[in-house]
C-alpha cells in the first residue's frame, strides 16, 4: 500500500529534502534550531499545527542555508521582516518568527504566534527587530 508524501505547506517533504541534499552535497554543516521546546509549547495549545511545525523543524535542521534566497528556494513564502525571517504556518493561520545566523548555522525561534497575535505587532518590540 502506498502512502501519500508528507507535505510541508504545498511542497512534498521528500522533494524538499531531496532538492536540499543534492544542491549542497559538499557541506557538512546543518542548521541548529534553538529550541524545539518553543514549537512544542505552542502546538500543545494549537494541536492543528503540530505536523506542520514538526515538518518545518525537520527541514530546517537538515538545511545548510547561507542566505534568505536559499531559504526561499525551499520555503518560498519565507520573508525577511526587520532582522527576522517569518514563515507562514498552516496556510497563514500561524506565523513562525525566527532569527537566522547563517554564518554559525543557527536558527533562534523567537516567536510562534497566531496570525491575529502577529498582526498586533507586539513582537516588533523585540530589541533584535
Amino acid at each position: 500500500m502506498k502512502h501519500a508524501p508528507q507535505q510541508f505547506g504545498m511542497i512534498p517533504l521528500f522533494l524538499v529534502l531531496t532538492i536540499r541534499t543534492k544542491s549542497k552535497l559538499q557541506s557538512t554543516e546543518k542548521m541548529h534550531v534553538i529550541s524545539y521546546r518553543s514549537l512544542r509549547k505552542f502546538y500543545e495549545q494549537h494541536a492543528d499545527c503540530r505536523d506542520t511545525l514538526d515538518n518545518w523543524y525537520k527541514v530546517a535542521t537538515k538545511a545548510d542555508w547561507s542566505n534568505l534566497i536559499e531559504v526561499q528556494s525551499i520555503l518560498p513564502k519565507a520573508e525577511a521582516v526587520g532582522n527576522f525571517t517569518v514563515f507562514n504556518i498552516k496556510g497563514n493561520k500561524y506565523r513562525l518568527i525566527v532569527s537566522i545566523n547563517y554564518e554559525k548555522q543557527l536558527i533562534y525561534i523567537k516567536y510562534v504566534l497566531t496570525h491575529a497575535d502577529y498582526d498586533k505587532e507586539g513582537w516588533k518590540n523585540d530589541p533584535y527587530f
